[in-house]
């Protein structure tokens, strides 16, 4: 559900947006105070509610905080206009990854989530005023949709294509360059301090051990999107200042989604790696030489945000077209959780399981939907039904697996299980795109 700004914010918000896009150059010098405005904060605790999340290393939880809500804003209004608050240590927690290493999350005090959404509902317009319309992760309006919409757009004439990954890169950038680089923007001190202090708060590690590392943003807080945003925006300026994606230059298009960097040409792919590894170089991070791969999208698939993209011959009409699909490893990873969460061993109602697997199927399919990758979402329509069906088969204690025993109506109108496989074309999602990049002055091209 998306939260409407009260109207202040949303005006305040705007005229920072303006001032920020009218004058590239101007410094912000006036913003601490209006980060522990009431409103500010009340919107904040909505937003920081709304996404749920764990508690921190104090043990806090959100229903617990909500028992007492006015009293922690005015605590919080209090703490940050008197230069009395500080934030706690994160909470450190690893979550597997599919090719088994673990990604490290950091989990603030709800407090600081609040502080920190607070900073961010100021920030944000200011920053984003001034992103580069290649980037397209946690920013507002823009999504992965979009993203892969402009590779569609991008990909004309184009099948050398690039993946590139930066090696550990909310682990590895430098606090006092991420600093510098804010600084250009603001000249408040008190919210460059009120930075400083996320970034030194330190980690709590699961065995009980704290640490303070010089470098990293700990991925799980509420600006560190942002933070990661406003770093990597030096890239993007790079690529656009030296002309980079010009044809008759380089002619290297990148799309950027946070920290996934993905680059399309027809021109010289292993020079457009060497301008990268040497920008990151000077930003203080490395390119992960295993995973950043070149390659011939006519010959084989490239992966980005877990979408396959292959170039393919028409059979019917002469010319190429693009096909963006769900990754194989992303179809097996659904698999796996529909499996885990309908089979008949589990001592649950089916409708439970049906209750609990619809937010699943729901999430991955929204997240799929606007490709050319009918057939996965097919296979995954199918798959599903036929778990259900097998609990209902396994239950009754049929004889046979034969289909007739349970019917359709019985699974999608009785349980109600997901049942919107509905493909829509990325095109839907240009008019968005545009307006997003462009604002209300585009025009229809």
């Amino acid at each position: 559900m998306r939260l409407s700004t009260p109207p202040n914010l949303r005006d305040l918000q705007r005229k920072l947006y303006v001032k920020s896009k009218r004058e590239p150059e101007y410094r912000f010098y006036s913003l601490y105070d209006k980060i522990w405005r009431k409103d500010v904060l009340e919107h904040a605790w909505r937003l920081v509610r709304a996404n749920r999340g764990a508690a921190g290393v104090d043990g806090i939880t959100i229903e617990e905080t909500e028992d007492r809500i006015d009293e922690l804003l005015s605590e919080l209004a209090h703490e940050l206009q008197t230069g009395q608050y500080c934030p706690e240590a994160v909470r450190r927690v690893y979550i597997p990854k599919p090719d088994g290493r673990q990604r490290p999350l950091g989990i603030p005090n709800v407090r600081d989530r609040i502080v920190q959404a607070a900073a961010k509902l100021i920030l944000e317009p200011i920053f984003e005023a001034r992103f580069e319309p290649i980037s397209y992760g946690y920013r507002p309006k823009l999504s992965a949709a979009d993203a892969l919409e402009r590779l569609r757009m991008v990909s004309h004439g184009r099948r050398w294509a690039i993946e590139i990954d930066v090696e550990g890169y909310f682990d590895a950038v430098e606090h006092r360059r991420l600093l510098h680089t804010l600084a250009r923007k603001i000249s408040d001190g008190r919210v460059l301090g009120l930075i400083r202090s996320w970034l030194k708060a330190g980690i709590v590690e699961p065995d009980g051990r704290k640490v303070k590392p010089a470098r990293g943003v700990p991925q799980g807080g509420v600006i560190s999107p942002l933070l990661s945003n406003v770093f990597l925006h030096m890239l993007d300026r790079y690529w656009r200042v030296r002309g980079i994606s010009k044809k008759n230059g380089p002619d290297g298009q990148m799309i950027r989604y946070c920290d996934d960097l993905f680059v399309i040409t027809n021109k010289d792919p292993n020079h457009l790696v060497r301008l990268l590894e040497t920008r990151l170089h000077k930003m203080g991070l490395n390119l992960n030489q295993k995973k950043t791969r070149v390659i011939d999208l006519r010959k084989e698939e490239a992966h980005f945000l877990g979408f396959e993209i292959r170039q393919l011959r028409n059979r019917r009409k002469e010319g190429i077209w693009l096909r963006i699909a769900p990754s194989r490893k992303a179809e097996a990873r659904i698999k796996e959780k529909i499996r885990k969460i309908v089979n008949h061993r589990r001592p649950v109602a089916l409708t439970d399981m049906v209750r609990q697997v619809n937010p699943v199927l729901r999430g991955w399919v929204n997240y799929f939907r606007k490709c050319n990758g009918g057939r996965s979402l097919q296979r995954i329509h199918e798959y599903s039904e036929f778990k259900v069906r097998k609990v209902i088969q396994r239950r009754r204690r049929y004889r046979n697996f034969e289909w007739h025993h349970v019917s359709l109506s019985e699974i999608y109108e009785g349980l109600g299980l997901y049942n919107d496989y509905i493909v829509q074309s990325c095109m839907a999602s240009r008019e968005s795109h545009r307006k997003a990049v462009c604002g209300k002055t585009a025009r229809t091209v």
